[in-house]
């Protein structure tokens, strides 16, 4: 494992990118209701969308990147820039968060990718950035 994140670093620093192997620098978060199309039952519901940017390049990987609200997995991502610093995730579950449920990114399994963010916080949606 160490190799290959030496090798990841190595890639990265020669491409001229930076690498957060310890979580995201400066992640934060925005949370805004939207309406989407049920991939499922193709029926227009109403979603929250969490917004999630760093200072550091979200990195397109084999493992995909998951936001964990409490117990819920939002595995629906999309990327939103060209510099792949923002990602925005849809929850379709929106109904089953919990107030001050904890929230964090991560890669899958990867463990070292895991970033700490603020609480959910349900009175917070559609008011700007969390830090």
């Amino acid at each position: 494992m160490r190799r290959f994140q030496a090798l990841l670093l190595l890639g990265a620093l020669l491409a001229g990118s930076t690498v957060c192997l310890a979580g995201f620098r400066n992640a934060r978060y925005q949370v805004k209701r939207s309406a989407a199309k049920n991939t499922r039952t193709a029926a227009i519901v109403t979603v929250l969308e969490f917004e999630v940017n760093s200072e550091d390049v979200f990195p397109a990987r084999a493992v995909d990147p998951v936001l964990y609200i409490g117990d819920i997995e939002v595995r629906e991502y999309r990327y939103t820039d060209t510099e792949n610093k923002t990602l925005i995730f849809t929850c379709f579950e929106a109904d089953k968060l919990k107030d001050n449920a904890p929230v964090y990114l991560q890669y899958e399994n990867d463990e070292a990718t895991r970033t700490d963010l603020p609480p959910f916080r349900r009175d917070e949606v559609g008011k700007g950035w969390r830090r």
